[in-house]
Formats: structure tokens, C-alpha cells, sequence
């Protein structure tokens, strides 16, 4: 068996190797000295679960040290295993093909695991195959690994884990903030990469009530993936006694654009400058002061490639996302004594669309919040079950979806038509919430067909009313 090993931590002298945009290929960045080199890499095998989201740990025989984030196709030749039940490790022990494998005691020493027990390659491929399975599934349930791989770098250790850096823009992650990082891991898919970003800065502001008569100032993030354009922007303006309050986002799936184009030196209030894009739906803005306009040239060209070329069919060759559905967890409302409630209201909304629901959520009643909303997603449209009858939005007429994720307030904005459709949800149950968004964006990737006129009052029941009738 060969499996497909990223390094992690080279364990000798050797050259530091990082990809650059700019560059046809890897671009070395410094030297490595002092050490022994045992003969062994340490790394991890791509596309494995452990169990618990992490992949399967494994180190490599190779003639010369390598460098974190490469990539090495390796034959299977054991693994060490040490302790017994849950807190079992196991490290895969693979070559390069062509080359001797170090003697057992080194192995162990470049494993980390001085008594660990070797096993033979059979065994070692049933551990894989195992490990692949795990994976899988966990990727087919929407469950989020540890590390994603849009995050190449462990803020703690720096050292690079569970996947070679994308761009140059997933390397200066470690630089943001830490609110922005945390923004991101709810709204991106495991394996999505950041392919530009944009960042901000927040200017000081006077006060509150300076800040409501001036010019947003908060800090921001435009970001740019394989999926999807995010909006990212503190939830709480800055001041002196800015604490972290999370941030505020809007996202625009990348199969809905249709063209992109900035506006800087010619901003006003009611026209803000920056970049703006737009869709079937209506045309999206992102404000970015005029001293980033190179910046903001720079990434929309990134994200002209994209967008369909004029007089091309867009639909001829389009993306399409697996979804397996997801099925409601009434948990987080059995919290609030409603997880009957909420497993009613969504079979309803069910029953109503006639179609199998992807994704659902339940906003539960609380103090000073009366009424419980639930929300789910088909194919083809969001149904919202508020106060009165339940309002139907296809798809293809979503222009931005907008949230808070902050410890303040959840919320989720549905902008589809004059108003938005709103609703709040407590903070700790902000992952559920997330998980649902990232199954609508791809559903809302996915549709097909024109926006109506006015989708987000479309009530059901309402035959008159644009999109009324059931689908």
C-alpha cells in the first residue's frame, strides 16, 4: 500500500521551503542546521481520522530531511502502537520507495514513541483503510475535523499541521486576530482553501455616539476561497475598552456571481467605495478605504476567474456540491425544554416543502425573546417558520446571507428581495447555527433559476404571492 504523506516537522539539517504566488514554484526561505538526522520525517497521512478529527500521525524513511507543508507519496512498510483502549497511539512507519528503512530503535526515536510496538504492513494497511473510512464519514456529516485545512499553521506551535500552505494568504493567518480566525472556522468547509484576503485596519473613533455619526470604523476582513466571498467586521466598534466581541459576516457563494468591479475616489454615503459584486439577486458591497484600491485590484482579479465570461453559457460546465442531508439535532432546544417543539415544527416545514429537507435549525424561545423560530433548507429554497405562516425564499433569489457570531448575540439575516428575513438564536448554540449555514451556501450554490421579485414575503399558502404556491 502507498499512501500520501504531508511533512510536518523534518527531523534534520535541510532547506525551508514556502509556495508564493508570484513564483512558478516553491521558493526557499532559509536553511535548517545542527541536529541528527535519524533518517525520518515526521508527518501525517492526508485523508485519515483517528477518531477524533485528527489525521493518522506516520513518519517517513527518507535519504535527505525535507521541509514542513511537502508532500511525499510513501509505501507502507508498519506501525508503532503503544498503550491499549481510548488512549491507543498508533504512528504509521512508511519509505520512500527505493529506500532502506532505519533500524527499529530509530524509528521509535523519530516516532516519539520509545516503546511502542511494531507492527507489520498488513496490519498497518487495515489501520489505514480504517482511517480513510472514518474520514469519510465525517466528511459526508458536515463534522468538522481539528484541523481544517485552510489552516495550515497551529497558533501555538507554529509548525505547520494537517496540510501544505494554499497561498499566501492562509500564511499570514497567523497574523490576524484571533476573533477573525475564530469567525472562520464556522463558516468555512474542512477542506476550502483562502486564496486572498484583505484586511482593514480600524481607525479610533470618538465615542459611541461620534462613531454612529461618522464612517464605519471597524476593523475588517474580505477574504476571498475556492467557494465563496466572506465579509468579515468586528460586531462592536472599537474604543478604549474594546473586549473581544466576536464579528459580524456576510457571504456570497462563488457560483452566484456574475461580475465584480471597484469604486474608489468617487464614495459617498449612500455609494461606499471599495469592491462590489454582483449577483441574479442585486449587487453587494464591500467598503475598503481608497488607500487599498491596489489591494482591492489585486483581488478582484483573483476573483475574476471565477466569474463566467461574457457570452459563454455560465451553465455549461458548473460546480455542483455533494450534500448529504443532515438530520435535526433537537438538543440544543431541549436545553430550553422545547426539543419536542422543535422536532414538530421542522417535520412541518418538511411536510410543507415537499421535498427532503438538507439542513435544519431551531431558534428557541428565551428571556426576552418570545418566539422561537425554525428554519430549513431544501434544494431549492430556505423555509422560515416565525410569527405567522412560514416564509418561503427560493435560492436563486438570496443576495447575501449576513451574521453575528459573537458572545453578545447570534443572529442570521436572510437578504432576499426590500427586506431581509431575521432571526436571532442564543450564543452557545452559535456551532449548530453555523453548521447550518454552510449546508444552505451550498445549496444556495447549487440552485438554478432567476430570483423572483420579492421572495423573502413570499408566504406559503399565498397562491397570488410570488412564489406561494409549493414547489
Amino acid at each position: 500500500m502507498r499512501v500520501w504523506i504531508t511533512i510536518e516537522e523534518a527531523g534534520g539539517p535541510g532547506l525551508e521551503l514556502a509556495n508564493d504566488r508570484s513564483r512558478p514554484g516553491p521558493v526557499i526561505t532559509g536553511g535548517r542546521s545542527g541536529g541528527t538526522f535519524l533518517g525520518l520525517d515526521r508527518g501525517a497521512v492526508f485523508e485519515t481520522d483517528t477518531g477524533d478529527g485528527t489525521p493518522l500521525a506516520a513518519v517517513v524513511a527518507l535519504p535527505a530531511s525535507s521541509a514542513p507543508g511537502c508532500w511525499v507519496e510513501a509505501e507502507v512498510a508498519g506501525v508503532l502502537t503503544d498503550g491499549d483502549g481510548a488512549g491507543r497511539r498508533s504512528v504509521l512507519v512508511t519509505v520512500l520507495p527505493g529506500q532502506e528503512l532505519p533500524i527499529a530503535p530509530l524509528v521509535r526515536v523519530a516516532a516519539r514513541m520509545p516503546h511502542g510496538e511494531l507492527r507489520d504492513a498488513a496490519y498497518a494497511a487495515d489501520l489505514v483503510r480504517h482511517a480513510n473510512e472514518r474520514f469519510r464519514r465525517r466528511r459526508a456529516a458536515g463534522r468538522r475535523p481539528l484541523r481544517p485545512a485552510w489552516l495550515p499553521m497551529d497558533v501555538e506551535t507554529r509548525e505547520v499541521t494537517g496540510a501544505s500552505i494554499a497561498s499566501a494568504a492562509e500564511r499570514d493567518l497567523t497574523r490576524l486576530p484571533p476573533r477573525f480566525v475564530r469567525g472562520l472556522t464556522g463558516l468555512l468547509d474542512p477542506d476550502e482553501r483562502i486564496l486572498a484576503t484583505i484586511e482593514r485596519p480600524p481607525e479610533p473613533a470618538g465615542g459611541l455616539l461620534a462613531w454612529r455619526r461618522q464612517r464605519d470604523r471597524r476593523a475588517a476582513l474580505l477574504l476571498l476561497t475556492d467557494r465563496q466571498v466572506l465579509w468579515l467586521v468586528d460586531h462592536v466598534p472599537p474604543s478604549r475598552y474594546l473586549l473581544d466581541w466576536g464579528v459580524d459576516a456576510e457571504l456570497i457563494p462563488l457560483e452566484r456571481l456574475h461580475s465584480v468591479r471597484h469604486r474608489f475616489g468617487t464614495a459617498t454615503r449612500s455609494t461606499p467605495g471599495g469592491l462590489l459584486v454582483q449577483t441574479d439577486a442585486g449587487e453587494t458591497a464591500f467598503p475598503l478605504p481608497d488607500d487599498l484600491e491596489p489591494e482591492a485590484r489585486a483581488f478582484a482579479q483573483v476573483l475574476a476567474r471565477f466569474l463566467p465570461e461574457p457570452g459563454v453559457d455560465a451553465t455549461a460546465i458548473l460546480r455542483r456540491y455533494p450534500i448529504e442531508p443532515a438530520a435535526f439535532d433537537p438538543e440544543p432546544a431541549g436545553r430550553f425544554r422545547q426539543g419536542d417543539e422543535a422536532m414538530a415544527r421542522i417535520n412541518a416545514l418538511g411536510d410543507l416543502a415537499g421535498q427532503p429537507v438538507l439542513a435544519a435549525f431551531y431558534a428557541p424561545r428565551r428571556e426576552r425573546v418570545k418566539r422561537s423560530v425554525a428554519v430549513a433548507v431544501t434544494a431549492h429554497e430556505v423555509l422560515v417558520d416565525a410569527a405567522g405562516p412560514p416564509i418561503r425564499i427560493p435560492l436563486p433569489a438570496l443576495r447575501v446571507i449576513t451574521l453575528a457570531l459573537s458572545p453578545l448575540v447570534g443572529r442570521v439575516e436572510l437578504h432576499a428581495g426590500r427586506q431581509p428575513v431575521t432571526f436571532t438564536y442564543p450564543a452557545p448554540i452559535a456551532e449548530h447555527a453555523t453548521a447550518f449555514i454552510r449546508i444552505c451556501r451550498r445549496a444556495w450554490a447549487n440552485a438554478t433559476g432567476a430570483p423572483l421579485a420579492d421572495a423573502s414575503r413570499a408566504r406559503a399558502g399565498n397562491a397570488s404571492a410570488p412564489g406561494g404556491a409549493p414547489r
